[in-house]
């Protein structure tokens, strides 16, 4: 009976490994997706090189081979209170990277049809955000990577930066409504542009959450082995 429950740990341990090694690769993916959308708005008006549409579809597969292996996990095993704690957190964070990712290809479409350096001329705090955003998405792919909980004060005074600058962006946005140095079109483009790099942010920042609420790697599975 003990070799059984060692065994069964084991599995355990094992499924769990796979779902962090995913979780991390999509949290990759994520950034490089962002990465990506930044490169190509200041490359802009170069033509598309289908780069994104790429990283979407592996994104895609990805987040699906882990909502199957996060199932596989629940139905394989007894489900006790740690092991749905942690397949609800690995779902969850999930979640968080495909918005994230779906966010930065709306950045890079509707990137598509702004001319950036009039944007950034009138709107200058545009580029500062949208760096912000990536130290965000930075800290949360170490974190990810690193099952670090302790990241999420990091990510979150980031994600608070990030904020604060989203606000000079609207202070801008108005300030060039009023100068009328950008048609209506424009301008509702570089807002919707910024609200979408706030939302990236904010999912970022609720993925490593999620890792602070489950705790360090080496706890994760001391209830299963004890």
């Amino acid at each position: 009976m003990g070799a059984r429950r060692g065994d069964r740990g084991m599995h355990i341990d094992q499924h769990r490994e796979r779902l962090r090694e995913r979780i991390a690769l999509l949290a990759a993916l994520v950034e490089g997706a962002y990465v990506a959308t930044i490169a190509s708005a200041s490359e802009r008006p170069v033509a598309a090189s289908g780069r994104m549409a790429l990283l979407h579809d592996d994104i895609v597969s990805l987040s699906q081979e882990v909502q199957a292996e996060a199932t596989q996990f629940l139905v394989r095993f007894r489900p006790v209170a740690s092991d749905l704690h942690f397949a609800t957190a690995a779902l969850g964070c999930c979640a968080d990277l495909q918005v994230a990712a779906v966010a930065a290809a709306r950045v890079d479409a509707v990137g598509g049809e702004t001319e950036w350096a009039l944007a950034k001329s009138a709107v200058p705090s545009l580029d500062r955000l949208a760096s912000c955003v990536y130290v965000v998405v930075s800290l949360m792919v170490d974190a990810v990577n690193e099952w670090d909980p302790s990241a999420v004060d990091a990510v979150g005074e980031a994600r608070n930066e990030a904020v604060v600058v989203r606000e000079q962006v609207r202070a801008e946005v108005a300030e060039a409504v009023v100068r009328a140095e950008l048609d209506a079109d424009a301008v509702m483009r570089i807002d919707a542009i910024a609200c979408l790099l706030e939302r990236i942010a904010a999912v970022s920042a609720a993925c490593t959450r999620r890792l602070a609420r489950i705790g360090p790697v080496d706890q994760i599975t001391e209830a299963v082995r004890a």
